[in-house]
């Protein structure tokens, strides 16, 4: 490392990282870079001001040690960003993918790779579609590649409910609390729908409806905000409408009634079909205003208007998208194919936050119910990223599976500061993340 003193401040140079220095004369040799970062926690953070001219040719890893060296710390691990990207490789390869111009100063941003207490919840030896929290049971609520529900309490990770629901793949599912009643609904890879009551009690899992909503692959169902329709999307690229009646007759407190057979399919009554994708649609979302809002393999993010059953906001996105979801404000974070993260305003006209947080295909996007400002990602890369929209493309918590060939399928809050992760290897894992800038 060699310093020298220039104009109101310092210029290190860095040159002594016992890396091959050769350098590809097709590409900037060196760039001047700073270092910010958005840790809460002071003996992580750089005193100094300083501009450091750095080798294009260093890589994560290079940098991880210099920044150990800056800091005098041992045994830690950072995660680096630049543009919103992820340092995975050399500065030369990253910079290749952004319009960066040499006079100008690159800012890195560092995240702790790995500062979490995880605990693994348990091991259901099977790939984890889907999961959510269930606020009023204090259960985690967790779909498989095998067609299984599983609810897990949170307090002591015991089973309550485990119960084979399709011979597909549970391809999404969502859950509502209404007149004291929770209840599931599921769509499977086959295309079919299924709608159930579940509560506290071990093994309770009563089905209300069943049937087939899809032409093949099921991909999203949400129940609206006032329960009164459903909205299902599919590889079909069809949007299904169905309206609920009398739900509340399925599930009375204390209360049991004879029921007939075509009871269970009077419960959903299809009001209308959308079409306008032209590729299969990967997930929907069912906001306020009576607003459906989808992402689609044809690289376009679209709004409904249920009320006029039409569609009144197209927007092309620069890569096919992967998964949706939507905060209390109405800000929609899409997951993309190639690892991208991407945020709309509530009408879905401009684009507020954009990174490629990930390597891989981002597999699960959730916006923290505790938080409106923060959102996590998970991905097949195996990690977890959290992001703080007060800190445009700048993460505040990283996390990579130890095993390479593990996935992180689905992710979900809990409370302020924990986040669940399921993987492809079964682990239903808990993280308490203590760098929250809040």
């Amino acid at each position: 490392m060699h310093i020298c003193g220039g104009g109101g401040g310092i210029l290190v140079y860095i040159t002594d990282t016992g890396m091959d220095q050769g350098v590809d004369n097709n590409t900037i040799s060196e760039v001047q870079a700073e270092f910010v970062t958005h840790i809460s926690d002071s003996k992580y953070h750089l005193n100094d001001k300083n501009l450091y001219v750095l080798p294009t040719n260093m890589t994560s890893d290079d940098l991880n040690e210099m920044l150990c060296n800056l800091l005098s710390i041992n045994k830690v691990k950072f995660a680096f960003y630049c543009y919103g990207m992820q340092l995975y490789s050399t500065i030369a390869e990253l910079l290749e993918q952004i319009d960066f111009k040499c006079e100008s100063t690159l800012t890195i941003t560092y995240s702790l790779l790995d500062y979490s207490k995880e605990q693994i919840i348990d091991e259901l030896n099977c790939w984890v579609s889907c999961m959510d929290y269930l606020h009023n049971l204090n259960q985690l609520i967790i779909s498989s590649a095998e067609g299984m529900i599983w609810t897990i309490d949170n307090d002591n990770g015991q089973r309550v409910l485990g119960r084979k629901i399709t011979d597909g793949e549970i391809a999404s599912f969502d859950t509502k609390t209404y007149n004291k009643c929770t209840y599931l609904a599921i769509i499977s890879s086959y295309g079919h729908i299924e709608i159930a009551e579940i509560s506290d009690v071990k093994s309770s899992y009563n089905s209300i409806s069943h049937f087939k909503a899809h032409l093949n692959s099921g991909t999203g169902i949400k129940f609206s905000p006032n329960f009164n329709v459903l909205a299902t999307s599919g590889y079909d690229r069809a949007i299904r409408i169905f309206s609920i009646n009398n739900i509340q007759d399925f599930c009375k407190p204390n209360e049991s009634k004879k029921r007939n057979s075509t009871d269970f399919y009077n419960i959903l009554e299809e009001k209308d079909i959308y079409w306008g994708h032209s590729d299969a649609i990967t997930a929907i979302n069912y906001t306020k205003n009576d607003v459906i809002k989808t992402v689609s393999f044809d690289n376009t993010y679209r709004l409904w208007d249920v009320t006029s059953s039409k569609c009144k906001n197209t927007i092309n996105l620069s890569k096919s998208a992967s998964c949706l979801d939507t905060n209390v404000n109405d800000l929609s974070a899409i997951g993309h194919i190639n690892g991208l993260v991407s945020i709309y305003d509530d009408k879905g006209e401009a684009c507020i936050f954009g990174g490629k947080l990930h390597s891989r295909i981002v597999s699960d996007v959730k916006w923290s119910s505790f938080y409106e400002h923060i959102f996590a990602t998970s991905s097949n890369d195996g990690m977890i990223v959290v992001s703080d929209l007060r800190f445009n493309k700048s993460p505040i918590f990283t996390w990579k599976c130890d095993r390479s060939e593990e996935f992180i399928r689905a992710c979900c809050w809990i409370n302020d500061n924990n986040l669940a992760t399921g993987s492809n290897k079964g682990e239903v894992t808990r993280h308490v993340i203590n760098n929250l800038s809040i």
